[in-house]
């Protein structure tokens, strides 16, 4: 999940860092923005927002989470 004190360059760094040791999926969670990135070695990266569903593809078969409950019981950012 993302920090407010993430930065860029770190984020770069761990992906990385995990591509480099054999992961083959990310999920990088933005509870600000309410949206999940995915990131699979065997395919394109994916923006996915309330509305869609988050799955394991090839990695975690048969997984599947509508994106609005991994936010359900975190607050709104009403900034």
């Amino acid at each position: 999940m993302l920090s407010p004190s993430t930065r860029a360059s770190e984020l770069e760094e761990k992906f990385h860092d995990y591509t480099v040791a054999g992961t083959s999926l990310m999920w990088i969670v933005d509870p600000a923005r309410r949206t999940i990135m995915s990131i699979a070695s065997d395919a394109p990266v994916r923006w996915l927002s309330e509305g869609d569903t988050l799955d394991g593809g090839t990695t975690i078969p048969g997984f599947a989470c509508p994106v609005a409950e991994v936010f359900e019981d975190i607050a709104r950012d009403t900034r």
